[in-house]
């Protein structure tokens, strides 16, 4: 007797337990379920309205888990076929830089003799010089380097002078501001002693400007001489 009664009451447990389940998942995925069998169910197996909320969360969140591990598979296969498209990029970097080695080697081995063999033609040109038993062409070099030192120093000069130019502008301002005396230190008496030095200025930069051609073209036609010199001095 007691057995059946205790087999019938875990029946009917197992039942309502079944029905709760089964409740939580209509809910969680969203089946329309009245307020009235929800409670019916609850109070049949003795569940709490929490208890059916955190059910149906779970339940969801192991929905979630199912569908991330459901693709598991199809990401694999998708990883492997990537890798081996970058294993196939790879292969073809491989085989273009041995390609690329293979062709330029040699070019590199040539590039190094020939940088040996110029090295060798400047030094060979600078004995030539020095050895050079001419009198006349080492006094006419030596005049010629005079003269184009001289004008090398003639253009730095001018160079100098054409950038008293900006001087001019500064000047010009510090004029202006002495003349308006609203400054610090500003003195209106002081803004004629600027004016004449930004002239000053101004026309010294002119005349540099004026005179830099001919000496820029003089130092090119010293330089053609000196090379032409230098090319006399290496004939043996």
């Amino acid at each position: 007797m007691l057995k059946e009664l205790f087999g019938e009451l875990e029946s009917r447990w197992k039942n309502r337990e079944t029905e709760f389940w089964a409740t939580a998942r209509k809910v969680a995925e969203g089946e329309r379920v009245t307020s009235v069998a929800v409670e019916r169910v609850l109070a049949d197996g003795g569940k709490t309205p929490a208890d059916l909320k955190a059910t149906v969360e779970l339940l969801q969140r192991r929905r979630q888990w199912h569908e991330i591990m459901s693709a598991e598979s199809t990401l694999k296969k998708e990883r492997a076929a990537l890798r081996e498209r970058i294993a196939a990029e790879d292969r073809k970097l491989a085989a273009a830089e041995k390609a690329h080695t293979e062709k330029t080697e040699p070019i590199y081995a040539r590039l190094d003799s020939l940088k040996a063999r110029v090295s060798d033609a400047s030094d060979a040109r600078r004995q030539l010089i020095e050895t050079c038993p001419y009198a006349d062409l080492k006094a006419e070099l030596a005049e010629t380097q005079r003269r184009l030192n001289e004008q090398r120093s003639r253009h730095a000069v001018l160079m100098q002078q054409v950038g008293r130019a900006s001087e001019a502008e500064s000047d010009l301002a510090e004029a202006r501001r002495h003349a308006e005396g609203v400054t610090p230190g500003s003195d209106p008496r002081l803004a004629h002693e600027w004016r004449d030095r930004a002239d000053r200025n101004r026309r010294a930069a002119e005349r540099a400007r004026a005179e830099l051609p001919q000496v820029e073209k003089e130092v090119a036609r010293l330089e053609n001489e000196e090379a032409a010199i230098y090319e006399q001095m290496t004939k043996p």
